[in-house]
């Protein structure tokens, strides 16, 4: 009768080439995570990707751009990063084909708070495997690790820097 873990996560991203290597993108996405005190929270980001690697059968991403976070806290939750603030963004994605369809991928941000929260950072990593149910859709499960260097303090207990977890859910591309 106790809840140990409780977190939702979804986005949308979008992507423009510009040149050979070089796409332009803005992203959303929405995160809940009750445990670690966040209610809801809110991310609009935008940057520059560029291909770093881009073999048949496997492919580096590095992205760099900025974010602007909105979230509210869970009841008797208090934060050191206000409800809005913006970061900046640096990220990778490795992706390895295992067929046409399926693969794995590692992926990895870092997210430090610009403003007055400038000691305040996020990194989130992610490993995957997604296999395909068709050419569009796919089935994701993954292992995933959140740090928030200056996590919420809850009823004055302060909470985990480092949030793991197991994670599975559904991808589609178009």
């Amino acid at each position: 009768d106790k809840v140990n873990t409780s977190f939702w996560n979804g986005g949308f991203r979008g992507d423009r080439t510009v040149a050979d290597r070089v796409s332009l993108f803005v992203a959303s996405r929405y995160d809940r995570n009750v445990l670690q005190g966040i209610e809801n929270r809110f991310q609009q980001g935008f940057g520059v990707t560029v291909k770093a690697v881009e073999q048949p059968r496997q492919k580096l991403q590095v992205a760099l751009g900025g974010s602007l976070f909105s979230q509210q806290l869970t009841p008797g939750s208090v934060a050191k990063v206000s409800r809005a603030f913006p970061a900046a963004r640096a990220a990778f994605d490795f992706k390895r084909n295992l067929t046409d369809v399926a693969y794995v991928q590692q992926s990895a941000e870092y997210l430090p708070a610009i403003g007055d929260t400038a000691s305040s950072y996020f990194v989130n990593a992610e490993s995957a495997v997604v296999a395909p149910l068709s050419k569009k859709v796919g089935l994701k499960v993954g292992y995933v690790i959140r740090y928030n260097s200056a996590p919420p303090v809850r009823n004055n207990v302060l909470l985990r820097t480092t949030d793991t977890f197991l994670s599975s859910g559904v991808t589609l591309t178009f």
